[in-house]
């Protein structure tokens, strides 16, 4: 959330000045001012992206965690629990080389968002037909 409201709260900054908007750039007139913006927005954007990273390594961990802790209660099956770990195990390393590297891992994603589906539905599953 920090991540987002700064690069929501910024950008329209940064944007006002007329460099990183679609509009011609003729309100910045001086070559320094444009670079020395532009160089301001790239900083903006690590900021940002470092607190998504640092966020998505917490929601990693805190799977992790949520998974280490279902494993030693009998209510959840073993295979949920290892369901609820695999987004985790996957997004844990996934940052640690994010923030490590700067590489761009941001295709895994594709991974963790539909298996983070099936682990909520699978919990709403079980536990509804327990209920029931």
């Amino acid at each position: 959330m920090v991540g987002e409201s700064v690069r929501h709260d910024a950008v329209e900054e940064v944007t006002g000045f007329g460099v990183v908007s679609a509009q011609p750039l003729q309100q910045v007139k001086v070559q320094d001012q444009q670079a020395a913006l532009l160089q301001s927005y790239l900083d903006l954007q690590r900021v940002v992206f470092a607190h998504f990273n640092a966020g998505a390594l917490l929601w990693g961990i805190a799977l992790v965690l949520a998974a280490s802790v279902a494993w030693s209660m009998a209510e959840f099956p073993r295979w949920l629990t290892v369901l609820i770990a695999l987004p985790g195990l996957v997004e844990v390393p996934k940052s640690v080389i994010q923030i490590v590297t700067g590489a761009d891992l941001g295709f895994l994603i594709l991974l963790e968002g539909p298996l983070l589906m099936v682990v909520f539905f699978a919990v709403a599953w079980v536990f509804w037909r327990r209920a029931g």
